[in-house]
């Protein structure tokens, strides 16, 4: 049981320097100004989503439910459309023309395309695939979100100690 106190070492150090890599990181990306804190935001969205999909496919695989994952990415694409749509719109000032109905036009795009291509015999457990996806995206979108609001970050006041110091981004 008891490890080699070289490698225990070893991976202290391991740890130890990757931590402050991510940290320094971290601080020339909020240094860099909002757009590449904005693709962090994304980068980390799009990694949570495909995790939680994979966790949801070892569980569809035990229940032989048919599997949809394009179809999971395209609504979690179109979520990310309508929600950064909006903000980024605001940011650059110019407004997506019908950019609420486009949004939805996509979202109901994709029920029917759902809808068309569950077979017959699953039509009963269509109603949990599809609240299972949208669960996956409301969790996806609305995590990351919580500590640094997109608006936020996009206008440049992010509160990093809670309280009255604002630090500002570079324009």
């Amino acid at each position: 049981m008891d490890e080699d106190p070289s490698k225990k070492w070893r991976s202290a150090w391991v740890r130890t320097y990757t931590t402050f890599i991510m940290m320094g990181g971290f601080v020339v990306l909020f240094m860099l100004g909002h757009m590449p804190l904005m693709a962090l935001l994304v980068a980390i969205q799009i990694a949570m989503f495909k995790e939680v999909k994979r966790l949801s496919k070892v569980l569809s695989t035990q229940q032989a439910l048919p599997s949809f994952r394009p179809l999971h990415w395209y609504w979690f694409f179109t979520a990310m459309f309508f929600s950064y749509g909006r903000v980024l719109a605001s940011y650059f000032h110019y407004a997506i023309p019908y950019h609420t109905f486009i949004s939805f036009a996509l979202y109901m795009i994709g029920v029917v395309s759902h809808r068309t291509r569950v077979p017959t015999p699953c039509r009963r457990t269509e109603g949990g695939v599809t609240l299972g996806s949208h669960a996956d995206s409301t969790l996806c979108f609305a995590l990351p979100c919580l500590p640094l609001p997109r608006r936020r970050v996009i206008a440049g006041d992010v509160r990093v100690v809670p309280g009255d110091r604002l630090l500002s981004l570079p324009v």
